[in-house]
């Protein structure tokens, strides 16, 4: 793909994905529409749009939703080639897939295999996705030009750490425009403590590791393997490998060794410098070598000079590393545990790991392939050149040497020239960026160093603690339940009631009345920006408010219930004062509410037991009108008794019955008769006569008795109703002797001897990296619309 040089392009209408951190892709861009190319760019987050702000396309949609996106733009924009920076990010995992099914060239750039002077740019993929052939024998017949002499690229470092800054700033901080996109690391300002323990970690590990190379190099020369580790969210590790994290693979290395490795050999592994402010493997690696009784035997190291622990180490161990290249030019056995373009019989060990310790020391790397394959590997995937700064010996922006015409084309002459205008445009860039240095983070930091340092003014902090509490739980039973609704809220409530009250416009009031606040801070001795009303502008009582709000604050902790008071002043007296004043109002609110609930409380089970009272009596007058209208105390007794005579006239009436039923069957001429009829008749008159007045008739004791029923059962409802009236009245008076809520202190205001605020050299450092900040994105962009003009 970099074959035919840059002008290969011409006429292509590009792709650009996300690239690499920093200006590069911005460069290829200028580059490829130098030669005729029509390009369009995707961001992704805040930091693609940092580096690439003009005439670029902005996705904000899911990862799900990427792939339709992608083949729309595409279709739209007619594209034929697309180019990405790393194939397993997120964003690209799909792309070689969708870019087979639309005949589309994919030219994918990542870290160079041969660094640091290089980078890679393959067609369709890299590492385990690349098409470089992996034969010995083609390698050994193929023809293969030798590479021309390299350039040197230089330190990158610090241009890499300064577009790493920026790209996280700004993707943090723009992260809401791009909510759903996902990155393969995470993309937040806490990227900065990595690095700032990264650089911590740099001076302590040389510390404690000092003379440990001397020792490899030195007694145990060639006694030792060496197992670069990798960057633990390197996606080669996860996709191109047998192992799904470096910890698995640390487990794998180790346990092998322990098992196979000879007696007399040691275990290094090298942590990456990239990972050292991510990851520490320390514990890990102390749980195995107690684990396996390794001792010293098992060393972990992380800054020694790589290429001489190369030189002496018996062999090494990687996952797919580049620094396996490294091993093979130092002519070292390799074990490669995952996919690498460099894995080819001759070059590295095909064996299994188990056998690899042993087998070691007699293995020869073959020179001549490695040469044929690192000339090959080097003229068909590496670009002489890097993604952090740029050649200055390159025509074009983005300081790459394409081709043969590109290297040819600089000449010793040239080269003058061009080192001559780089000088001249370097000291006209060093000019512009001092000058801007100077607006934006040395005069406002001079500036914030002046006013926090001699003028503003200092400020007394007073703080006090406090809760609201009441005497017990509230239970759930119904008289409780009762009281709950008559207006006792929990303290909770009244917590945010007290806290909502200490910031209002009445404790301003109340605090004017007794400090006189508004004299309190309108002293001449307070600062400009901070005293009250310093201008003159606006004395209202609204702006004395809104400046109250501001030096005093009350918040609560969700955990605890525990209340915070802070009041700020420019006397410790003054915070002191009006910190207790506010806490004193706070207990006097409490007071007023618990009265408040008494008297409500009262109330309210006054008038329930009014109310029942009054609906009794009506009830028992109701019952004696219904007695003295019908003569009767109570019907249902009255009514048993005409029930037993009755039953007394049905026995006369049986015997009756019988005695004339006998005289009718032996006497049927006897005298007697005629009175007994005369009897038996009188006795089933007054029968009838009773049962009447029972049942059966309106006036019957059976019809009053429904009337009498309904009024007794009213009246004895009424009396019940009373009853539980008058035990909530009581139990109401028995709660309002107690005091349902009350404020309690836990810290009392405290008057301070020294001001804790303004934090001066916190406010000065804040202003300086933030200047910092401001400073690198202005230079970029600045740089960036020169190499558009240009």
């Amino acid at each position: 793909m970099i074959g035919n040089g840059l002008k290969a392009f011409a006429g292509k209408k590009v792709l650009l994905l996300q690239g690499p951190i920093g200006p590069f892709f911005s460069r290829f861009a200028h580059d490829l529409m130098k030669v005729g190319a029509e390009v369009h760019k995707v961001n992704f987050n805040g930091g693609d749009w940092l580096f690439y702000p003009w005439n670029a396309i902005g996705y904000h949609g899911s990862m799900r939703e990427w792939p339709a996106f992608f083949r729309k733009l595409v279709t739209r924009y007619s594209i034929d080639t697309v180019f990405l920076f790393g194939d397993c990010r997120p964003v690209h995992s799909s792309i070689r897939q969708l870019c087979r099914e639309c005949d589309i060239q994919v030219g994918v750039f990542e870290e160079g295999y041969v660094r640091p002077d290089y980078i890679t740019l393959e067609e369709v993929g890299t590492n385990g996705y690349s098409r470089i052939p992996r034969e010995a024998a083609w390698y050994l017949q193929a023809e293969i030009e030798p590479p021309p002499p390299t350039r040197k690229v230089g330190n990158t470092y610090w241009w890499m750490a300064l577009w790493a800054s920026l790209y996280y700033v700004a993707g943090s901080l723009l992260k809401p425009l791009y909510p759903r996109y996902i990155h393969h690391r995470p993309l937040t300002l806490k990227e900065a403590v990595y690095w700032i323990r990264s650089a911590w970690r740099k001076w302590l590990y040389a510390y404690r590791e000092r003379g440990i190379e001397a020792e490899l190099t030195g007694r145990h020369s060639g006694n030792y393997f060496l197992i670069p580790l990798q960057v633990h969210t390197d996606s080669q590790v996860r996709v191109h490998s047998e192992v799904d994290s470096v910890e698995e693979f640390i487990e794998k290395v180790v346990t092998s060794f322990a098992t196979h490795a000879p007696a007399d050999t040691l275990l290094v592994l090298k942590h990456h410098p990239m990972d050292r402010g991510y990851h520490d493997y320390t514990s890990l690696l102390r749980d195995l070598g107690t684990k396996f009784k390794l001792g010293h035997r098992l060393l972990y190291i992380h800054d020694q000079h790589l290429p001489t622990l190369l030189d002496h180490a018996r062999g090494v161990v990687v996952i797919n590393s580049t620094v396996g290249l490294s091993a093979l030019h130092h002519q070292i056995p390799l074990k490669v545990c995952g996919s690498a373009v460099y894995n080819i019989d001759g070059l590295t060990f095909q064996g299994s790991l188990d056998e690899f310790w042993n087998k070691a020391a007699t293995l020869k790397v073959d020179k001549r392939l490695y040469t044929r394959f690192r000339n090959h590997l080097i003229t068909k995937t590496q670009l002489n050149g890097s993604f952090y700064s740029k050649l200055i010996t390159s025509s074009l922006g983005a300081g790459l040497v394409w081709s043969k015409e590109d290297r040819d084309a600089v000449t010793t002459t040239s080269v003058t020239k061009q080192y001559s205008s780089v000088i001249s445009r370097s000291i006209s860039s060093i000019k512009s960026v001092n000058r801007l240095l100077l607006y934006t983070v040395i005069l406002p930091t001079l500036f914030s160093a002046i006013y926090f340092g001699f003028i503003k003014s200092d400020i007394f902090v007073s703080e006090a603690h406090f809760v609201i509490r009441t005497p017990q739980k509230q239970s759930v039973s119904g008289l409780d339940a009762f009281l709950q609704g008559t207006g006792f809220s929990s303290s909770q409530d009244d917590t945010h009631t007290v806290h909502d009250f200490m910031l209002s416009r009445d404790a301003l009031l109340e605090i004017e009345k007794q400090v006189d606040f508004r004299s309190a801070y309108s002293q001449s001795g307070i600062d400009p920006s901070s005293r009250f009303n310093a201008l003159g502008f606006d004395d209202s009582f609204e702006a004395l408010f809104r400046y109250y709000q501001r030096h005093v604050e009350v918040f609560q902790n969700a955990s605890s219930a525990i209340s915070t008071l802070k009041v700020r002043a420019y006397t410790p007296d003054d915070a002191y004062r009006i910190n207790e004043l506010l806490l004193d109002m706070g207990e006097e609110l409490i007071n007023q509410l618990n009265d408040r609930g008494r008297n409500d409380l009262i109330r309210h089970a006054q008038v329930e037991v009014d109310l029942a009272a009054e609906k009794a009596t009506n009830a028992a007058v109701a019952l004696s009108v219904f007695r003295n209208s019908n003569g009767l105390v109570d019907p249902l007794q009255q009514s048993a008794i005409q029930l037993q005579q009755i039953s007394k006239l049905q026995d006369e009436q049986l015997a009756a019955r019988t005695r004339l039923e006998q005289m009718y069957a032996f006497t049927p001429e006897s005298p007697q008769i005629p009175a007994l009829e005369k009897q038996l008749e009188a006795v089933e008159h007054e029968m009838n006569s009773e049962l009447s007045k029972v049942a059966g008739s309106e006036p019957s004791l059976t019809n009053k008795a429904v009337e009498y029923e309904r009024l007794a059962l009213e009246l004895s409802f009424a009396e019940q109703q009373l009853a539980a009236a008058m035990a909530t009245l009581e139990q109401a008076r028995s709660d309002a002797e107690r005091q349902q809520l009350y404020l309690e202190r836990i810290v009392q205001p405290n008057r301070p001897d020294v001001a804790i605020e303004p934090k001066r050299a916190r406010a000065v450092l804040t202003t300086f990296l933030v200047g910092l900040i401001v400073w690198g994105i202005l230079s970029m962009l600045i740089a960036g619309v020169r190499e558009h003009h240009d």
